[in-house]
This record gives C-alpha cells, sequence and structure tokens, in this order.
C-alpha cells in the first residue's frame, strides 16, 4: 500500500508527502477552531475546552466531542489538538482518503493519533492499514476514541461541567480531601466539610482533577461513594 499525507485540508492542490516527513512534527498543539458548517454536514460542529490545555479543541461530531472528554480527564495526556493531517492510500485499483481525529502527547512523551473505529468491510480494512502505515513511518501511536456513550461518558460529562479553574480553590481541595479520607457519599462529605448549601460541585471538580475518586462505571449522582485518591496530584 503507497500512502501520502498532507498537513493542509486535503483539498485539490495540497502538498502530499511521505509520512516519514511528520515525524518529530508537534501536531499535538495545532491551533483550533470551530469548523464551519454547511447544508448536508453530518455532525455538529462543536468544540471542546481541554482543561489539560487550557485551549479549544476542534470537534466536528458528539462523537468526537466525546472522545476529547476521555482524552481531557486521561492523566497519562499532556496534550492534544484536532488533526490537521489527512492520509491519501492506494492499494492496487482502489484509492481514498483518511484522517486521524486528534494528536495527543502523553507525560512520558509519546505522541498518538487518535482515530475513529474501523469501518467494516474492506475499505474500512484499507483505511486502518494506511493509518498503521504512515504512524509507523511518523513515529505515532494510534489510539482509538472512547466510548461514545453509556453511563461512564454521561458521569465524565457531569464532572467536567465543573472543570473549570474558577472551581479550584486549595482550602477547599484540602478540606475535602481530608473528609473524604474515609469513603462516603458525596453530598455528605461535602457537608461534613462544613461548605455552604450547593457547594457540590467543589467535589465534582476534585473529582476530576483526580483528588478525589469513584465508580465511574456507575451514574455519578450526590449519593455516589467518593474517596480521596492515594496518588499525590
Amino acid at each position: 500500500m503507497d500512502v501520502w499525507a498532507s498537513v493542509s485540508s486535503g483539498e485539490d492542490g495540497a502538498s502530499w508527502v511521505d509520512p516519514r516527513v511528520l515525524r518529530g512534527e508537534v501536531l499535538e498543539e495545532a491551533p483550533s477552531s470551530i469548523p464551519a458548517t454547511y447544508p448536508g454536514r453530518q455532525g455538529i460542529a462543536t468544540g471542546w475546552w481541554a482543561s489539560t490545555t487550557g485551549a479549544l479543541v476542534e470537534c466536528g461530531t458528539e462523537v468526537e466531542r466525546r472522545g476529547a472528554v476521555f482524552l481531557d480527564f486521561d492523566p497519562s495526556v499532556a496534550g492534544f489538538a484536532a488533526s490537521r493531517v489527512r492520509l491519501r492510500w492506494q492499494h492496487e485499483d482502489q484509492r481514498g482518503t483518511v484522517a486521524p481525529v486528534f494528536f495527543a502527547r502523553t507525560c512520558a512523551g509519546q505522541r498518538l493519533a487518535v482515530v475513529h473505529p474501523p469501518r467494516p468491510g474492506t475499505r474500512g480494512r484499507h483505511e486502518r492499514e494506511a493509518l498503521h502505515v504512515a504512524a509507523e513511518a511518523a513515529g505515532w501511536a494510534l489510539r482509538e476514541l472512547g466510548p461514545p456513550d453509556g453511563i461512564r461518558i454521561a458521569s465524565l460529562e457531569r464532572a467536567a461541567a465543573f472543570r473549570f479553574p474558577e472551581f479550584d480553590d486549595p482550602q477547599v481541595r484540602t478540606a475535602l480531601r481530608k473528609t473524604f479520607s474515609v469513603p462516603r457519599p458525596l453530598q455528605d462529605g461535602v457537608a461534613a466539610a462544613g461548605l455552604l448549601p450547593g457547594s457540590n460541585s467543589r467535589a465534582y471538580h476534585l473529582l476530576w482533577t483526580g483528588d478525589l475518586m469513584t465508580d465511574w462505571s456507575r451514574p455519578l449522582l450526590p449519593t455516589s461513594t467518593v474517596w480521596t485518591s492515594t496518588e499525590d496530584t
């Protein structure tokens, strides 16, 4: 299979190069903007403010936005951005294009190309092969988007609503970490810490940052059991 890469839109006139040219390129820090909408577009043009970087990440669909939630919550990810790379592939008499959704960098320095799960059929297999060829040439590891729905993403999104810096307070953080050293329902711990009514948002923020823990396979509610993380965040 032959594979070429472009860092532009991939339209006519784009410059296509060997994927090896992209080895070492800092693709996870690309500038972002909300994609333009147009009649017939599949999905919702949206964006995600990433607490990991403090920057807006472009998302072309709701599935991609939810994938951004997983990346933003992952403590092993140091940064990520919408992909500006498109791949063109040719296998015998078949040809096509495919693109990663995001590029990310882990805290260990590994670069990730975050991709959709493979489509069924021969074309889907060729697209995945093209991604593997490019990843090997450019020094990326492939990672699939997180699950697009389910209890876990719904719970993460509830905590993510309070991911913003205005919910961070060092004194509250200390008080809640101490209170939740013994597992207890979220709302009970907030009350035991002496916080004002309606302060559950502070606990949700600390769940997002990893200072507090819960069972993410269960719905996140004010009655959910919460405990202090044993890791130094």
